[in-house]
C-alpha cells in the first residue's frame, strides 16, 4: 500500500505542477484547504477519501478515476483497464510510472487469486 501511496502523492504533485498551480491556488480551485493539499503530496494521508479525489481530479483536469485507482478505491480488473488506457493515451516517456503501478495491481490480484484458490 505504501507505493501506491507515494505514487498518488508523486501523481498528485505533478499534476499541481503541470497546471501551474500553488498548493494555495489548488485548493481555491478544488474547495479543499492548501494543508490538506500538502498532506496528500507528502504521502501523509493513507488513504485520501473518493470525494477529496474527485475534487482534486476536478480542480486539476485530470480523470478522477485515476486518482481513486491510486488511492486504491477502485481496484482488480477495473483498476486494470483503467490503467491501461492511461498508459495508452501517454507519450512513450511516460509510459513506465503508469506501467510499474499496472504491475503492482496484477501482482496484487494473483495474490488475492491464489489465496481463494487455496481457501476454496
Amino acid at each position: 500500500m505504501e507505493d501506491q501511496e507515494q505514487t498518488l502523492a508523486e501523481l498528485t504533485k505533478e499534476a499541481r505542477v503541470r497546471a501551474r498551480l500553488s498548493m494555495r491556488g489548488l485548493a481555491r480551485r478544488s474547495g479543499l484547504s492548501a494543508a490538506q493539499i500538502s498532506r496528500i503530496e507528502a504521502g501523509e494521508v493513507e488513504r485520501p477519501v473518493a470525494e477529496t479525489l474527485v475534487k482534486l481530479a476536478k480542480a486539476l483536469d485530470r480523470d478522477a478515476q485515476l486518482l481513486l485507482v491510486f488511492a486504491g478505491h477502485i481496484r482488480g480488473a477495473r483498476a486494470r483497464q483503467l490503467l491501461r488506457q492511461a498508459i495508452e493515451a501517454l507519450p512513450e516517456a511516460s509510459r513506465a510510472e503508469y506501467a510499474d503501478a499496472l504491475a503492482r495491481l496484477e501482482a496484487e490480484d494473483e495474490r488475492e487469486r491464489r489465496l481463494r484458490e487455496g481457501l476454496a
